[in-house]
């Protein structure tokens, strides 16, 4: 039996000492962050991706910079209907005279944009659960291109959804 992985392709813009995030509330978890980014499609290059997806989500033109953190997760109960997939996050840039803004046609649970305090990033409820790991990278205290595991179920037992 053949398991197919999916890749996830992610920016992280940082702005004075802030990330950009995209703010997300649904029926299964409530308000939760993403990071900008999305499915590689077939034939597409990763780095491509990474542009197309941040545009796509923030309207922002990106320059794409190294490979911040490699993340696989494997969701469980209640996000089981995720696939399981590795994300690969690198470190992007803003072109100049582009400010980010919510599309004119959002994915469906996207409510919003954040810039977030690169020190919030480990208390905030963010999927994949790896706000400690890019807290940790941004600051150089973890090598860039790190691999880690995002732990789903401790974000659902740190997270109950009620979060204002």
């Amino acid at each position: 039996m053949s398991q197919a992985i999916r890749v996830r392709a992610s920016g992280i813009v940082v702005q004075d000492d802030a990330v950009l995030l995209i703010e997300c509330r649904d029926d299964v978890v409530g308000l939760h962050y993403n990071l900008p980014g999305g499915g590689v499609e077939p034939r597409e290059a990763v780095i491509d991706a990474v542009r197309r997806e941040v545009y796509e989500e923030t309207g922002l033109r990106v320059g794409v910079g190294r490979l911040l953190l490699a993340i696989e997760s494997r969701p469980t109960s209640p996000l089981a209907d995720q696939p399981h997939s590795i994300g690969l996050v690198f470190a992007c840039e803003a072109r100049n005279g582009h400010a980010p803004d919510v599309p004119a046609h959002p994915d469906l649970y996207e409510t919003g944009l954040r810039w977030v305090p690169v020190d919030d990033l480990p208390t905030l409820p963010l999927l994949p659960n790896v706000g400690a790991d890019l807290r940790a990278v941004l600051r150089g205290d973890l090598a860039a291109g790190s691999f880690v595991v995002s732990d789903d179920d401790a974000y659902l037992g740190r997270f109950d959804g009620t979060q204002a």
